[in-house]
Order: C-alpha cells, then sequence, then structure tokens
C-alpha cells in the first residue's frame, strides 16, 4: 500500500515539475496530511491517501470534462468514500 502512495506522490511531483499542475491542484490529497514515508500510519489512511491523489489526478487530466478521466475521478472518490 506504501509503495502505491510513493508512486502516485512521485507522479503528483512530475505533474508539478512538468508545469502541468500546481500544488493547488492536490488540495484533497494536501487535506489529508500524509505522506508514503510514515509509515507508522495506518493502512486504512495510506489507502484513503491513495484515493484521495488519485482523485486528484484525475480531475486534472480530465479538466471537470465526463470524459474517460472524469469517470475515473468519479469513481475514485466513490472509493474514497467507503474507506
Amino acid at each position: 500500500m506504501v509503495r502505491l502512495h510513493k508512486k502516485f506522490v512521485t507522479f503528483k511531483t512530475y505533474l508539478i515539475s512538468t508545469g502541468q499542475a500546481t500544488e493547488s491542484d492536490f488540495r484533497t490529497y494536501n487535506s489529508l496530511e500524509v505522506s508514503p514515508e510514515n509509515r507508522e500510519e495506518a493502512k486504512e489512511t495510506h489507502k484513503e491517501a491513495i484515493f484521495a491523489i488519485g482523485e486528484d489526478i484525475a480531475q486534472k487530466i480530465s479538466d471537470g470534462e465526463l470524459s474517460e478521466e472524469g469517470r475515473i475521478r468519479e469513481r475514485m472518490k466513490e472509493l474514497r468514500a467507503e474507506v
């Protein structure tokens, strides 16, 4: 779980470093204040973080359209609500 969380954060960093996103595009994820480096966090916390960052990434990619990415973002939001 932590490894997947770390991969998503790496992708987030890439999007920001290439100018395709800004830190404010990741409000949902950032509000959780959890890092993949903090292995002491509960598995459920990392799981919620993965869905939150996935939701933020999908939102940025879709630019709000109900495209394939938009549907992925909505599904991530649903999964996060189940955590």
